[in-house]
């Protein structure tokens, strides 16, 4: 990490002391020809105190040779424990400072956050939010300051949780374990979407910061209007699998923990192994969808050369629904375009397994993968980083292209609230479309007609048990419905259900020879239903070890908190729902004021829950990647968050 100045590199350090909890000052100092060429900051604990300024001091009289002392008052109480916490600089050739040294690790008690602004060295910079923080920030601004990517990244991030108090980021040390080096950020919108929509998580490293080279990284899914989320954004050193398990663990942490049913990652095994260790309940597949964009880089010249194998490729990657279909169509993809002794085609047909579609459609994807192809918002970041030279300019206009995509999203759910289709006069589809959001019901009701066209045969079954084959129109394919007739449950081997979430046409044909002419519930996913943003209090996502280590009044905090970003969020769609909200305020915490005068609060961990702004340096971690996160309460265990 690089500063401009002595005074910019304190600063720096300041403000992660006032985060974590500790006061700071000034020690050891080198000059050459009036020039500080290094500087140590310390913690202000640092060192030990003259014992006999911390023992009683005697006010002597004025009469010496008597000897005679008057009264004896206690000195002041020692402050130095001998803390080796600090930071090193020193300078560059090129007249800037560089981190030479970082120790984190504290000896003593670190502050609350609700006391920290009383320390001394903090005092000025609370005095400075005090005259106003936003007026600061334009002074900042105003410098014209050309940043690298890493001071661009911390200005960035500071920038967004100002303006947006619910954003949890953690910043993770470089392999050095001296310098900041990976990023990632979340807010409340990206969390509360992760609670509904979680179940298939796309990590897209498609992106790379033109000058820089960094990885810009992406945790993306799908809601139940197929429109693209964002549950979260990286900056990374590079995609080595430390770097990798870093971010993946930020984002756990980011999201309580919670994993993922299915993780789809690029092709390279250090993102397999990092996402194995992380999520190891979750699947992982390759993302045909990285894959095509992987291709455009290894086999340029191929695509140049013929306007027809974009095509081809696309249909092997994105259309074979079975093994046979997938085999055929390759065979026919590397014979036409001659690129059989293509080395990165050979390797990935060798691992076909890991990616191709026929040999992972029992997975659940949401069909993720349509959303991302027509997504624009992805061709919008990867144009904005090639036109882009500086880090923070690129950062502030993702951040405008999220609000838009958001304001898009926002749009289709008041839509498919307020949008009223034609009533179908048949049972299932009427039952479907109130239900399913519109896009949803546009992928049912595909289902529904395809069944009219399909054909059954019955194959034999055993006890409650009855098996059919069925065929669609003239394709040679065909597929086996077994149905239950003790609990009405349907299961088919093409597996669309499993993999889609929208039951397929296959089932409903044996539905109708059934004479059941309403969808079973079980399979009406709440996922694709139009109140699956809906979140009731007291709920709680199965999540990983994490959640075991809070106390109560954590559990409490994390689970109104998002509850209440979930009002919040609602709310701000108008003046009128806003005004409501506020005017019930007042009410409400007169309320909990009582509830709470005629109780014993329980506040364990109340202090350090109730504190959004907290920022965590666990310095015990510096030389594996150390994590700092803000927005999220800490425990002794860890990082959690919101």
């Amino acid at each position: 990490m690089h500063f401009e100045t002595e005074d910019d590199a304190y600063a720096f350090y300041n403000r992660y002391a006032e985060h974590v909890g500790f006061s700071v000052r000034r020690s050891y100092k080198k000059r050459k020809r009036g020039v500080i060429v290094s500087r140590i900051f310390v913690c202000s604990r640092e060192g030990v105190s003259d014992r006999a300024k911390h023992e009683s001091v005697a006010i002597v009289s004025n009469n010496a040779s008597t000897g005679a002392s008057g009264t004896h008052r206690p000195g002041p109480p020692p402050t130095r424990t001998g803390c080796q916490a600090r930071m090193v600089i020193k300078i560059t050739p090129c007249r800037t400072y560089r981190v030479a040294k970082f120790f984190a690790e504290h000896n003593h008690p670190l502050a609350n956050p609700d006391s920290v602004h009383k320390l001394r060295s903090h005092k000025m910079r609370a005095r400075a939010h005090e005259l106003g923080a936003g007026e600061l920030h334009r002074r900042k601004q105003g410098k014209g300051v050309q940043l690298g990517d890493v001071g661009a990244a911390l200005q960035y991030l500071e920038e967004l949780q100002v303006g947006n108090p619910s954003v949890y980021y953690a910043v993770g040390m470089g392999p050095d374990g001296k310098s900041a080096a990976n990023f990632f950020w979340a807010d409340a919108n990206s969390m509360i979407d992760f609670r509904s929509f979680g179940d298939v998580v796309c990590f897209d490293t498609t992106y790379g910061l033109n000058g820089y080279g960094r990885p810009f990284a992406l945790f993306v899914g799908v809601d139940n209007h197929k429109q693209m989320l964002v549950f979260g954004a990286a900056l990374l050193y590079d995609e080595s699998i430390e770097s990798l398990k870093w971010v993946f663990k930020a984002f756990a942490d980011a999201m309580r923990g919670r994993q993922p049913d299915t993780i789809l990652i690029d092709e390279r095994p250090e993102c397999a192994i990092a996402a194995s260790e992380v999520w190891p309940r979750s699947s992982h597949c390759t993302s045909v969808w990285h894959i095509y964009h992987n291709s455009k880089r290894n086999l340029k010249q191929v695509f140049e050369g013929s306007k027809s194998f974009a095509n081809a490729l696309n249909h092997c990657l994105f259309e074979c629904d079975d093994e046979m279909e997938f085999l055929s169509a390759w065979e026919k993809l590397i014979e036409k375009h001659d690129v059989g002794e293509n080395e990165w085609l050979s390797k990935l047909f060798l691992e076909k397994e890991k990616w191709a579609l026929p040999y992972w459609k029992a997975l659940f994807s949401a069909d993720v993968l349509t959303t991302l192809r027509k997504d624009n918002m992805i061709n919008d970041i990867k144009r904005e980083l090639s036109e882009q030279e500086d880090t923070l300019q690129f950062l502030r206009r993702y951040e405008t292209m999220l609000e838009e995509h958001r304001s898009k999203k926002l749009q289709a759910d008041v839509d498919g609230s307020q949008v009223t289709l034609p009533i179908p006069s048949l049972r299932m589809l009427k039952q479907a479309s109130s239900a399913y959001t519109p896009e949803a019901f546009k992928m049912f009701q595909g289902e529904f007609e395809a069944y009219m066209n399909c054909m059954s045969f019955p194959c034999g079954g055993l006890g409650t048990i009855s098996e059919y084959k069925i065929t669609l129109d003239e394709r040679p394919s065909e597929s086996i419905v077994k149905f239950d007739a003790l609990d009405g449950s349907a299961t088919c081997s093409c597996r669309k259900f499993e993999s889609v979430g929208i039951q397929c046409c296959h089932v409903l044909k044996v539905l109708d020879l059934k004479n059941i002419k309403e969808l079973p519930e079980q399979y009406i996913l709440r996922r694709w239903r139009k109140d699956a943003r809906s979140i009731r209090m007291g709920e709680e996502p199965s999540g990983g070890s994490s959640c075991s280590m809070r106390s109560p009044s954590e559990v409490r905090f994390n689970s109104m908190c998002r509850f209440l970003s979930l009002i919040a969020s609602r709310a701000a769609r108008s003046e009128e729902a806003t005004s409501y909200i506020e005017s019930q305020s007042s009410d409400l915490l007169k309320h909990l004021d009582d509830i709470l005068q005629t109780g014993y609060p329980d506040i364990g961990n109340h202090a350090l829950a109730s504190s959004s702004q907290a920022i965590s340096f666990v310095g015990n971690q510096l030389p594996d990647h150390t994590s700092q996160a803000r927005g999220v309460p800490q425990t002794k265990n860890g990082l959690m968050g919101v």
